[in-house]
């Protein structure tokens, strides 16, 4: 028991004395260090980073965009529910694709908005996307789609399939500081056709609501073919950490 004693009396003494001496020792350490040490500010994807010390720009940063996901809010007004995909290929391009797809029934079948449209859309991107950010800034593009249709109002419907195809022009920016939420603006002019079958629903003995057919025919259209005001979602990877990692 007397050896377990002085061991450890012997072992805080030495400790205590090691103790003030690296404390003695760190202020001239840590001064020495600062002198070498640059301070960081991690800023947003509009928000380059600041040598604080030199009051200068010194690096320019970049997050990774994947994907951003839209909605079309014109349709979104009139009950059509729809969601686009755009994926940014390099510093200029993009891809997007759309699927419109409203399906409703009113009033014992009398009113109908019944859609399954797809779309694809190849952009290209002007502007400084350094400063702003990827898909941001005016864009042109090109689109193409197609789909089917069922427009019912109170006694007469329209049903049939359509393709269009034209060229498409815009401007996006973003709504808040980090970014993430865009606003974008699309006008597309174009080719449209339609091959179409014209009915009335009429109550039969089953009791039973049938579309009669009345007509048909075929309707060709050049000129805008969409109009887009979208809210936009970007899914970002890579922010950067303190000290320059990711």
């Amino acid at each position: 028991m007397t050896t377990i004693k002085h061991r450890t009396k012997y072992q805080l003494i030495s400790g205590i004395a090691i103790l003030v001496l690296c404390l003695l020792a760190c202020p001239r350490s840590a001064y020495a260090q600062s002198k070498k040490t640059t301070i960081w500010v991690i800023g947003y994807e509009d928000h380059p980073l600041l040598d604080l010390k030199k009051n200068k720009i010194v690096a320019e940063p970049e997050q990774h965009p994947l994907f951003a996901l839209k909605t079309n809010l014109l349709f979104d007004a009139v009950s059509a529910i729809n969601v686009e995909v755009e994926i940014p290929i390099g510093k200029r391009w993009s891809v997007a694709g759309e699927w419109v797809f409203p399906w409703w029934l009113y009033e014992k079948e009398q009113y109908a908005l019944q859609m399954g449209n797809g779309n694809l859309e190849v952009k290209y991107w002007f502007g400084d996307h350094r400063k702003h950010g990827r898909l941001t800034g005016w864009f042109i593009g090109l689109y193409g789609g197609g789909g089917y249709y069922d427009i019912e109002w109170k006694v007469q419907g329209r049903q049939g399939e359509f393709w269009h195809a034209g060229l498409s022009g815009g401007y996006a920016l973003t709504i808040n500081r980090r970014g993430n939420w865009r606003m974008e603006y699309t006008l597309g002019l174009g080719y449209m056709g339609t091959g179409y079958r014209e009915y009335v629903p009429e109550m039969g003995a089953d009791n039973r609501w049938h579309l009669m057919r009345r007509g048909g025919g075929h309707l060709n259209w050049i000129g805008p073919t969409r109009v887009k005001v979208s809210l936009m979602w970007m899914i970002n990877y890579g922010h950067r950490r303190k000290g320059g990692e990711r």
